[in-house]
């Protein structure tokens, strides 16, 4: 699997080149849509240093596969069949023959789940490795607030938890049975060296004890969830790995948003003679953004491991990171752009949140097309309208946004038809437009320009409201 490794911007500081020779050269790669703040992968990495340095990076050696590769077997565990192995009415008479028909039949059952941890050993190997890389409890990062240390934490106490394999759990919960059987055997060993003997062997004899064929039956159901979960793992081991990594990636690149990010949003606004106020408050309004990409993670985990979208989760974490790094793209080098083009007119405030939400809105729709296609390649229901309901939070923002701002700067001059029409497009459900991907792609357009639309309205009325108070 390759890993991503390092943003445009960085290579081309890492090479003395510029940042526009790198995204030219990765477009010829096949990476369209990259920007200065997206990032190349290891293989990528290696084909640009190559190219601006003119110095190959040694390929690893490739592992050849093993001709002795175990196919894992299917278990296929019944509690009855085990009992028909057994003389369960004798059993039932004899505490000696019971407790030590426990010892066989939970020996025999380690035996399954070893067997199959056998089976699966290479892949089990290399997810226990990554899996254990989640298991340090989650650190709470300074340059973060409380509520983003919870969102990234809670996501990672989700995927542990998730993830843990069980098995040996599982298998300490047997070997205490196999004990209690131990158990009995020292206690008869200490009745035979006493007096009371007999009187103390009938005591023994007496102590409770579950019946043979539901302790099998329990025993049974530990091991095949143990079977189940093992199987999860190494038939899903892709998927996992690609969780793993995409959480993990996500919590570096937004500590790095945090720090980095911030500093050079700094730095271009002090280059621009931008006011500090100024500039947290288009750092914030960013954050609001970035926030919500976070919030789209679990949510597509979550119903990933449940079965769902397995094979799409590469593909719908690279939409989702290709939009975050549009936003911040636009962030740092266009959000300074639209303030100066307002900053000395009349009304300007609201001119420019206007035209900043236009252009969010463009990356919000953008993203949207992206995900049509994989709506339309799955045959599940659930998973289309899932996808859709997932995207909602992005594709509402600006809308969100607009409305918060009206409603906060208590303006009039917006008329009450405009404002309902606009909250109307909140409401729009594309659950409706699945039957094809035309009609879907349509609906797409279709809202971008009512959203456009109205803007043009709002601003229209803004200008016709300030035109006549100064007359």
């Amino acid at each position: 699997m390759d890993y991503q490794v390092k943003r445009v911007y960085e290579l081309a500081k890492e090479f003395g080149c510029s940042e526009k020779a790198i995204i030219k050269f990765l477009i010829t790669l096949g990476r369209e849509g990259i920007t200065r703040n997206g990032y190349v992968i290891e293989s990528e990495y290696n084909l640009v240093r190559n190219h601006f340095l003119g110095v190959p990076i040694p390929e690893k050696p490739k592992s050849t596969p093993s001709n002795t590769q175990i196919t894992p077997p299917k278990q296929e565990i019944d509690a009855q069949t085990i009992l028909n192995g057994y003389a369960v009415a004798e059993i039932e008479k004899s505490p000696i023959k019971y407790y030590k028909a426990t010892q066989k039949v939970v020996d025999e059952l380690l035996n399954v789940i070893q067997s199959q941890e056998t089976a699966q050993k290479e892949s089990i190997g290399e997810l226990t490795r990554t899996i254990l890389k989640l298991n340090a409890k989650y650190i709470e990062n300074p340059h973060l607030t409380p509520e983003e240390n919870t969102l990234l934490a809670t996501r990672q106490e989700f995927l542990v938890r998730k993830l843990a394999f069980g098995s040996e759990e599982i298998k300490r919960e047997m070997l205490l049975v196999k004990e209690q059987a131990e158990v009995f055997f020292k206690k008869l060993s200490e009745i035979n060296m006493g007096y009371e003997s007999l009187r103390e062997m009938a005591k023994l004899e007496r102590e409770e004890r579950p019946s043979f064929g539901f302790l099998v039956e329990n025993l049974v159901e530990l091991v095949q969830s143990a079977l189940t979960r093992l199987n999860f793992f190494t038939a899903h081991k892709k998927i996992i790995l690609e969780i793993i990594s995409a959480h993990s990636a996500f919590i570096e690149e937004y500590k790095s948003f945090r720090t980095s990010l911030r500093e050079e949003m700094r730095a271009i606004s002090r280059s621009e003679s931008i006011e500090e106020e100024i500039f947290i408050n288009w750092y914030d309004e960013w954050a609001k953004k970035r926030i919500l990409i976070e919030q789209r993670l679990l949510p597509l985990f979550e119903f990933v491991l449940k079965g769902y979208l397995g094979d799409k989760i590469g593909q719908l974490v690279a939409i989702l990171r290709q939009y975050r790094d549009k936003v911040d793209e636009f962030y740092l080098n266009e959000r300074k752009n639209i303030y100066q083009k307002f900053v000395f007119t009349s009304g300007g405030e609201l001119q420019e949140k206007f035209e900043v939400e236009s252009e969010i809105n463009k990356l919000s729709s953008a993203f949207q097309r992206e995900l049509q296609d994989i709506i339309f390649s799955t045959g599940k229901t659930e998973e289309k309208i899932f996808i859709i309901k997932w995207s909602e939070p992005i594709i509402n923002l600006q809308i969100d946004e607009i409305n918060e701002f009206i409603e906060e700067k208590k303006l009039k001059a917006i008329s009450d038809e405009v404002m309902e029409r606009f909250t109307d497009l909140r409401r729009q459900n594309f659950a409706e437009y699945l039957s094809d991907a035309k009609t879907y792609a349509d609906a797409i357009k279709k809202r971008d320009d009512e959203f456009n639309g109205l803007i043009f309205r709002m601003r229209k009325e803004i200008n016709a409201a300030k035109t006549n108070t100064t007359r």
